[in-house]
């Protein structure tokens, strides 16, 4: 991630591997890398809630495409509010994700909804709880997942999490272990900082 001025935030990700292997167009593969701007249009306080917007862009640059849509990149477009009350902290979560599905020219969409409990167990250990839904197509794919994991911040730019992702029903997997890290490779200027 780089912090830009005005509370923005650039983000670049890569996956050495497949990190989703079910049908559905935000299936990802080995190799493929995806670029985000959020901006936080209003930091959190005691009374008000924090709100960010999100858009990105997906590249399908591995071996292995989208099920349906194989070589395919997306767009996608994402908004998040969170309150904090002492330790705890609520986020509501919203994605719309549009994928282009190559042969066809077909549009397919993807609807993702989550809310996540967090708590501060220690200055720089905390605990989350969350559920997630997704909808969309093909085939009108849906899943529900609950999970719950561990996040520690290493220190200012680096920030370890591992956790656990149990499918509830629909086309949901039914267990996954996540494991994760996440670093700020560079500042410019001042930027806000909040709950998500």
């Amino acid at each position: 991630m780089v912090g830009l001025p005005h509370r923005n935030e650039l983000s670049v990700a890569w996956s050495p591997y497949a990190v989703m292997s079910r049908p559905g167009p935000d299936a990802r593969s080995a190799g493929d890398a995806s670029f985000s701007l959020r901006n936080q249009l209003l930091a959190p306080s005691e009374s008000t809630p924090g709100w960010s917007l999100e858009v990105g862009t997906h590249l399908a640059a591995g071996e292995v495409g989208h099920s349906r849509g194989e070589g395919a990149s997306d767009l996608y477009a994402a908004t998040a509010v969170a309150q904090s009350y002492g330790a705890h902290t609520w986020t509501g979560y919203y994605e719309l994700l549009l994928a282009e599905a190559t042969g066809d020219g077909a549009t397919l969409a993807e609807h993702v909804a989550a809310v996540q409990w967090a708590r501060l167990l220690q200055p720089q250990l905390s605990s989350y709880v969350e559920g997630i839904g997704v909808v969309g197509a093909p085939a009108d794919l849906s899943g529900t997942y609950l999970g719950a994991g561990l996040a520690w911040q290493v220190h200012a730019r680096l920030a370890l999490e591992a956790g656990v992702l149990f499918g509830l029903g629909g086309d949901s997997e039914d267990f996954r272990f996540l494991i994760g890290a996440t670093t700020l490779l560079a500042q410019l200027g001042k930027i806000g900082l909040g709950g998500f």
